[in-house]
C-alpha cells in the first residue's frame, strides 16, 4: 500500500514476535501500552500468528469502551517516538 521508503514507528508492541504465543499476553501487551494521545501498534499477522490476530477483536472492544478511535495509517499520519527498553 505504501512506497517502500515509508516508515511508521510504533510506540506499542504486541510482543508477538518474541517469546509469546498466547492471545491473552498479546492483548495485555497492547492495552497496557495504549496512550491517550495516539498509539501505533506493532502487531504481526503472518503464518503462525493466529494467536496475535485473535487478540485484535478484544483490543478494539477495549479501545472503544475507553474512548479510543481506530484509523488506518496514511502517508500524513503522525510518527510515534519509539520507547527503548534496555
Amino acid at each position: 500500500l505504501f512506497p517502500y521508503t515509508t516508515l511508521f514507528r510504533s510506540n506499542v508492541t504486541s510482543g508477538d514476535a518474541g517469546n509469546t504465543t498466547n492471545t491473552n499476553v498479546v492483548y495485555n501487551n497492547v492495552v497496557g501500552g495504549l496512550r491517550g494521545d495516539y498509539s501505533i501498534v506493532l502487531q504481526h499477522d503472518g503464518k503462525g500468528k493466529d494467536f496475535s490476530v485473535n487478540a485484535v477483536e478484544r483490543i478494539i472492544q477495549f479501545g472503544k469502551q475507553y474512548g479510543f478511535t481506530f484509523k488506518r495509517l496514511e502517508l500524513n499520519s503522525p510518527t510515534a517516538p519509539h520507547r527503548i527498553l534496555n
